[in-house]
């Protein structure tokens, strides 16, 4: 990884730095997927705009990806947020409802499935509606929600054992 430029060694820390190589990765990634660019001034403009945190995700291989992040203040540090770009959650409900709300009924049927035994599936169409009668979705912060945001970016997308699953869909 050090030869070919991925990695760099930080002499202050004495260990080691993403690389130069890693921005041709990036560009090429970024290329692949022409909405993580076209939602970078979006994200910024809604943050602004609106005075809150903005989040542009996608969905793929069962987890939702934030490709983007916006605070409305753009001199802060993501301090306070649990949400930065590359921050992966499992697609289980109620997680992803903002993209899940304009998929085929099949799609949705899908992810209804995977939700905790203990959710009102009701409620879970209710919001996919409120999300598409809105085009958005609003989440509003609270202890306990930051709370479990923070565990659950602990994970970061890790594979999670069946007794770890079972644990989470407790919680939710």
């Amino acid at each position: 990884l050090l030869d070919a430029g991925y990695v760099v060694r930080s002499p202050r820390t004495k260990g080691y730095l993403l690389g130069p190589a890693l921005i041709a990765a990036g560009r090429a990634a970024e290329l692949a997927f022409p909405a993580v660019r076209m939602a970078g001034p979006t994200v910024r403009h809604v943050a602004q705009e609106h005075g809150v945190e903005c989040v542009a995700s996608i969905i793929e291989n069962g987890f939702i990806t934030v490709i983007d992040w916006a605070n409305p203040n753009p001199t802060s540090s993501h301090a306070g947020s649990w949400s930065h770009v590359g921050q992966r959650v499992p697609v289980v409900p109620p997680f992803g409802a903002v993209q899940v709300a304009w998929m085929d009924e099949q799609h949705i049927k899908e992810w209804l499935d995977r939700a905790p035994p203990h959710n009102n599936i009701a409620d879970l169409r209710a919001a996919l509606d409120a999300v598409r009668k809105r085009g958005y979705d609003v989440q509003s912060e609270n202890d306990s929600l930051a709370r479990f945001r923070d565990a659950l970016a602990i994970f970061d997308g890790k594979p999670l054992s069946e007794e770890m699953q079972d644990a989470i869909d407790l919680l939710m």
